[in-house]
């Protein structure tokens, strides 16, 4: 694979692992410009760190470093911290902030691949100079956090014009779909919130976590964003994927491609899953589920 001479990533908290992990293999040098605990860089040859202050503040002094450090290629997550962090790099730059990237090529230039109109087509950006890239959840693997000898501290003063008027604590999510290796996902063809709690204990005896379609999250609010599994949601590649009850429109389909296995439960046989999976059940889920349940316990 073609290398870029050096790739910036900014980042904060968890998303520096995955993202530091990627840049190795798109650049033969990785710096990371970086906020929150000082002991968090990792697989970098170099890193500038910001202070333990909120990442969205971070953005002009995030720009001046990127003007110094002239990277081909500057990676952040798809926050919308990261976006506002973007902003300000891109506009040093002279150039538009690319979101929602799914795949990233060195070839004659940065060629990024996203996902648009629902799924249904792949819209394709080169950079002739610096690119600045949000790249969607999971498409970088996490890898090992090797620590960095080389950790500058950097007077980050932010921006004057944000200030932080109040700070409420947020119910942290255990999830992490991206490195999962069994998933059950969730969808529409739940009746109620008995069947997922029946396939909440499904996957739980199969050591899965439990993954759902956009309205399972935000038309019935029963999970949160986070196991929202999708194309504007989390790309996941574990090692088997059982659809429970998921029709598998494009939107869902784009999310869990990578899979090894797909094996899919839905009770229309014309369903879309079943031209994407490996293996299909056609039947009511709230049967068949207890079943696979039992015999797997048996």
């Amino acid at each position: 694979m073609n290398k870029v001479e050096n790739v910036l990533v900014v980042a904060a908290g968890k998303a520096i692992n995955e993202l530091t992990c990627g840049a190795a293999q798109i650049g033969s040098r990785v710096t990371l410009v970086y906020a929150g605990a000082r002991d968090s860089a990792m697989n970098s040859d170099k890193a500038y760190y910001l202070g333990d202050r909120p990442f969205f503040s971070c953005g002009p002094a995030a720009a001046k470093l990127a003007l110094a450090e002239k990277p081909q290629l500057v990676l952040l997550d798809s926050s919308k911290d990261s976006l506002l962090v973007a902003s300000h790099i891109a506009a040093a730059f002279g150039t538009s902030v690319q979101t929602n990237t799914a795949s990233i090529l060195v070839g004659d230039g940065i060629i990024t691949d996203k996902l648009v109109y629902g799924g249904a087509a792949v819209k394709t950006e080169k950079s002739s100079g610096a690119a600045v890239v949000c790249v969607s959840p999971g498409v970088f693997s996490q890898g090992a956090a090797n620590a960095v000898a080389d950790i500058s501290d950097v007077l980050c003063e932010g921006d004057e014009r944000i200030k932080v008027l109040e700070t409420r604590a947020k119910a942290a999510s255990s999830v992490n779909l991206s490195l999962a290796k069994k998933i059950v996902g969730v969808g529409r063809g739940l009746a109620d919130e008995e069947a997922l709690k029946m396939c909440r204990s499904f996957a739980e005896s199969i050591g899965a976590e439990l993954g759902c379609t956009r309205p399972i999250c935000e038309e019935r609010s029963w999970m949160e964003k986070e196991r929202y599994i999708g194309v504007s949601g989390a790309v996941v590649q574990p090692e088997c994927y059982i659809a429970v009850g998921i029709s598998g429109q494009v939107q869902h389909i784009v999310g869990i491609n990578k899979s090894g296995t797909i094996i899919a439960i839905d009770k229309n046989e014309a369903a879309p899953i079943f031209k994407s999976c490996d293996y299909g059940i056609v039947g009511d889920l709230h049967k068949i589920v207890p079943q696979l349940q039992q015999l797997i316990e048996e």
